[in-house]
């Protein structure tokens, strides 16, 4: 089962054409009892303009946000992001204790080597969609 969930992410990861490419897409595993969890992936502008990520989605889960992680004076809270742009040339990390997407409402169970579809909803309109599995953070 896990060979085929990294066959699968390996074969999307890339997904987004030639323009915006999203690398490196994982869940992190849900802790027993928690309704929530959070997605982490790189996402890089391969054209000459701004893309301006400004909202995500999975049918995975009910709700789904960009927030970023903010420490001020020793206590990190979350923050939600309306719009993530990403400069010509430039990648963007959604990672542990920075920006991420907040998956929340779960529409059934969220298991390593699961494999659940995203899509970042683009400003002009545009869908980039990729698949992330799931895994504990140390996998």
């Amino acid at each position: 089962m896990r060979i085929v969930a990294w066959a699968v992410l390996l074969l999307s990861a890339c997904s987004g054409g030639d323009d915006l490419v999203i690398s490196d897409p994982w869940v992190r595993a849900m802790p027993p009892g928690s309704g929530m969890t959070a997605a982490y992936f790189e996402v890089t502008n391969r054209t000459g303009h701004d893309q301006t990520i400004v909202a995500a989605s999975s049918e995975a889960f009910g709700l789904v946000e960009i927030h970023r992680t903010i420490t001020a004076d020793g206590i990190s809270r979350m923050q939600q992001e309306d719009t993530v742009v990403v400069g010509p040339g430039e990648t963007i990390r959604f990672e542990p204790h920075g920006r991420h997407l907040m998956l929340m409402r779960p529409r059934g169970t969220v298991e390593p080597g699961q494999v659940i579809a995203f899509d970042l909803q683009l400003d002009e309109g545009r869908t980039v969609s990729f698949t992330a599995a799931v895994r504990h953070p140390s996998d």
